[in-house]
C-alpha cells in the first residue's frame, strides 16, 4: 500500500506559520473542511482559517524551503512498487466542482482489483469515475517533472537548493512574507516546467 507524496515538510514550517500568525500556542489543522480544504490555527481564544490553495502555509510548503532534504532524491511519486496507491486528483475541473474530496486509487494487480470491487459492492467505497493513465499523470504532472525529470542535472536547480538550504539553516525565512514565498514557488515551478522526463 502506498501514498503518492510530493515531499515531506519540516515541522519548522508549522512553527514558523504559527509564529507569523501570532498563535505560537495553538493546534494546527493542515487540511479540513472539505477538499482541497482549509488550513486552520485554533487557540483557546482565536481561530485563523484560510483556504489551502494559495494560502501562506501552502506557499511555504511549495517554496521548497521547508522540504525535507531526503525527499529531493525521491523519484517514486506514485509508490510504484505498491499493489495499491492513493493520491489526490489535482485536476482543474475536479478542483472546481469537488468540495468533499475524492481519492484517486491505483491498483496494480488483479487480486486487489477483486477486493476493491467487493468493497464497492458492499458499499464501503464508491467509484465516482474511472480514470485513464493520462488523466492521473496530468493531475500530478508538476510533481512528476520535479521527481522524474532532468531538473536535478541542471546547475540552476543545484544553486536554488543551496540557497534554500542556506535560508533554512540560518532561519532567514523569519523575514519572509507570502510575497517572497510566492517568488520562490514561481521560480521553482518554472524550473520544473523546463524539465523533461
Amino acid at each position: 500500500m502506498g501514498i503518492t507524496c510530493s515531499g515531506g515538510m519540516s515541522y519548522k514550517a508549522t512553527e514558523e506559520y504559527k509564529r507569523s500568525q501570532g498563535l505560537k500556542i495553538s493546534a494546527m489543522y493542515y487540511r479540513g473542511d472539505g477538499w482541497p480544504g482549509k488550513n486552520c490555527l485554533l487557540s483557546s481564544n482565536k481561530t485563523i482559517e484560510s483556504d489551502h490553495q494559495g494560502s501562506l502555509f501552502e506557499r511555504m510548503f511549495s517554496s521548497q524551503i521547508f522540504k525535507n532534504p531526503g525527499c529531493r532524491n525521491c523519484r517514486d511519486h506514485f509508490a510504484e512498487n505498491a499493489d495499491i496507491s492513493f493520491c489526490d486528483f489535482w485536476d482543474r475541473r475536479e478542483m472546481s466542482v469537488e468540495k468533499e474530496g475524492n481519492s484517486c486509487v491505483i491498483t496494480r494487480n488483479e487480486r486487489l482489483e477483486g477486493i476493491f470491487s467487493k468493497l464497492q459492492d458492499e458499499g464501503y467505497v464508491e467509484i465516482v469515475r474511472e480514470l485513464n493513465e493520462k488523466e492521473v499523470i496530468n493531475s500530478q504532472y508538476q510533481v512528476l517533472l520535479a521527481k522524474k525529470g532532468d531538473i536535478r542535472e541542471k546547475k540552476q536547480f543545484r544553486l536554488f537548493m543551496r540557497v534554500v538550504d542556506y535560508i533554512f539553516k540560518h532561519r532567514i525565512y523569519k523575514f519572509f512574507s507570502i510575497r517572497i514565498y510566492k517568488k520562490f514557488c514561481t521560480y521553482y515551478n518554472r524550473m520544473c516546467r523546463n524539465s523533461h522526463i
